[in-house]
């Protein structure tokens, strides 16, 4: 998909691929509204320009209610942009690539700001410190091997001072793992 614009994603991208970046990735409540009315206003002008494209998801989700933190459509930009440009793959596949890389001592810290990013690097913080990676992770612990510690056991999030002074940092979240030994390969 490399090149690919987010509009022509729109015009193009199949049924189920619009429904995997509106309702996985961008993680929108009303996905079928939002998807049906992609595929209804393809060939008409409206997924051509980012203003128009908004204005169509705004209306499939009921419009723009005065307590919204977030504009209406920015969920689902942001799952058509995680689609296009394979993120979650990119960091699925980068993270092992770092951590090999890092010397044993070394730190890693990571700031994700989606709950997809921060569950990827979660669970491969976990992992590489012999952890659970999720609640159904029933591996025994002697199957589990550490090779790295979590300098902090939960995500570090941002201060109230920090989100007033820079407000995009208010779904961030910091996760930091110290290297002890490389894994065996």
């Amino acid at each position: 998909r490399e090149g690919l614009s987010a509009a022509e994603f729109l015009e193009t991208a199949s049924r189920e691929s619009l429904v995997r970046a509106i309702r996985e990735y961008g993680e929108e409540r009303r996905w079928s509204r939002v998807v049906n009315a992609i595929i209804e206003a393809r060939g008409t002008g409206q997924l051509q320009r980012t203003l128009s494209a908004a204005d169509l998801v705004t209306k499939a989700v009921g419009g723009m209610h005065a307590k919204q933190r977030i504009h209406p459509a920015t969920k689902t930009f942001q799952g058509i942009r995680i689609a296009i440009n394979g993120e979650l793959e990119a960091l699925a596949m980068t993270l092992p690539k770092v951590f090999r890389a890092l010397k044993p001592g070394g730190v890693l810290a990571i700031i994700s700001f989606h709950s997809l990013e921060d569950r990827i690097v979660k669970r491969f913080m976990r992992k590489m410190s012999g952890r659970p990676q999720h609640r159904g992770d029933h591996s025994f612990v002697a199957e589990r091997t550490a090779y790295a510690e979590m300098v902090q056991s939960k995500a570090i999030f941002p201060t109230k001072e920090e989100v007033v002074s820079n407000p995009r940092s208010r779904s961030a979240r910091l996760r930091v793992l110290r290297k002890l030994r490389h894994p065996e390969m």
